[in-house]
């Protein structure tokens, strides 16, 4: 079993962050394939999130997910992600990714933080 606050704090996070840091920065670069490939994977992310979902399925690291009722936000998210990729609508994907991080964040400080006065 891993412990779930290092795994958000020191993987989701971070590579959420790296993301949508790059996204915004290369933005104005990416090529019509380029902007299918990242739509295309938005919509991959959104569809495990929506299968993770519906089948009540653990952490991708093991144990019980503690953001399962947060994972049809994560859906909306990617999916408009992915839409707006393909639409090459600028500027819009990598806000909605921030709105993902901060959110995520968020709900992350509220779970673990009750879960540390529990202690």
């Amino acid at each position: 079993m891993y412990d779930t606050r290092q795994i958000f704090s020191f993987v989701c996070v971070p590579l959420r962050v790296l993301l949508t840091v790059m996204l915004c920065h290369f933005e104005d670069e990416l090529t019509y394939r380029w902007r299918l490939f990242l739509g295309t994977a938005a919509f991959y992310v959104a569809y495990s999130f929506y299968r993770a979902f519906i089948t009540h399925a653990d952490s991708q690291f093991g144990g019980a997910a503690w953001f399962h009722a947060q994972r049809p936000l994560h859906v909306t998210l990617y999916i408009a992600v992915g839409v707006t990729l393909w639409s090459e609508v600028d500027d819009v994907p990598w806000i909605l990714l921030a709105c993902d991080i901060g959110i995520g964040a968020i709900l992350g400080l509220r779970h673990f933080g009750a879960t540390h006065a529990k202690k």
